[in-house]
C-alpha cells in the first residue's frame, strides 16, 4: 500500500509540473529573452539565451534555470514556472519536397542538363521558416546521355546554416556536355559564407572551368581577384584565407 501511496504521489507531482510549464513556440535558431518572457522590456527582449530546439524536439527552462540567465539582467523578470520552447516546424511530404527540391536544382543546371528525377526522402522535418541556400552539384562526366550525380542542398533558417541535404539526381546530358561549364569571362556570383551569414558578389571568371574546379575570379565592382570553387553554372563558393 506505502509503494502504492509513493507512485501516485509522484505522478501526481509529476502532472503538476508539467501544469506548471508555459510553452513558447519559436521560429528563430535562437532563443531571445522575449521568447521566454513576453513581457519584457523592449532592451531587454533580444538578448540572446541559447540555441532554439531542434525541429520535433524542445528545450525546458526550469524556474532556476530562468534565475541564474534573468536575475543578472532584471530579477523581477523571473517567471515561477518553467517554460518550455519548441521549435515552429514543418513537415514536408515526397512530393511538397521534391516539388520544392528541384524547382530550385533545375535554376542551377547547366543549359546541357535536364533534370530526370530527384531521389528524395519519404519526409523532412525542418524548421517552420526555411529556404534553400547553396546547391553544389557533383562534378558531371564529359559525355552526353543519362547520369546519376550526387548533389548537396544547404537549407538555411534566418539566414543560417540548418542542414546540408545529400541526394541524388539522374540527369540528361545533351551533346553539349562534351564542353567546358565555364568559359573565360563568363560572369558568375560568387557566393561569401561566415558565421552564419551569406554575401554575395557579381564576378567573372578568369579561366575556363568545370562544375568541382577552383579558378580566380575577378570581382566586378572592385575588381578585386579572388579564387573561388564552381558550385553550379551560376555561382561560385569563394574559399577561405
Amino acid at each position: 500500500m506505502r509503494r502504492l501511496i509513493l507512485i501516485l504521489a509522484s505522478l501526481t507531482l509529476a502532472a503538476l509540473a508539467h501544469a506548471a510549464e508555459d510553452v513558447r513556440v519559436v521560429d528563430a535558431p535562437r532563443v531571445l529573452v522575449g521568447d521566454l518572457v513576453p513581457t519584457a522590456p523592449v532592451e531587454l527582449a533580444k538578448i540572446d539565451v541559447g540555441p532554439a530546439p531542434r525541429p520535433g524536439s524542445s528545450r525546458l527552462f526550469t524556474p532556476t534555470d530562468l534565475e541564474s540567465l534573468l536575475n543578472p539582467i532584471r530579477g523581477q523578470l523571473a517567471p515561477h514556472s518553467s517554460v518550455r520552447v519548441v521549435r515552429a516546424t514543418r513537415r514536408w511530404t515526397e512530393p511538397e519536397l521534391r516539388s520544392w527540391l528541384e524547382e530550385a536544382l533545375r535554376k542551377q543546371l547547366p543549359p546541357y542538363a535536364q533534370l530526370v528525377r530527384l531521389e528524395v526522402p519519404r519526409n523532412l522535418l525542418t524548421p517552420a521558416s526555411v529556404d534553400i541556400g547553396v546547391i553544389t552539384l557533383a562534378r558531371l562526366v564529359k559525355r552526353s546521355g543519362t547520369q546519376r550525380a550526387s548533389v548537396a542542398f544547404e537549407l538555411r533558417t534566418r539566414g543560417q546554416a540548418h542542414e546540408r541535404l545529400n541526394l541524388v539526381a539522374e540527369l540528361a546530358l545533351d551533346s553539349r556536355a562534351t564542353l567546358r561549364d565555364i568559359t573565360r569571362g563568363t560572369s558568375l556570383t560568387l557566393v561569401v559564407s561566415s558565421s552564419g551569414s551569406r554575401v554575395t558578389a557579381s564576378a567573372t571568371a578568369l579561366a575556363d572551368a568545370d562544375i568541382g574546379d577552383t579558378i580566380a575570379f575577378q570581382v566586378s565592382r572592385t575588381h578585386k581577384v579572388l579564387r573561388a570553387r564552381v558550385s553550379s553554372s551560376r555561382e561560385a563558393e569563394v574559399l577561405g584565407e
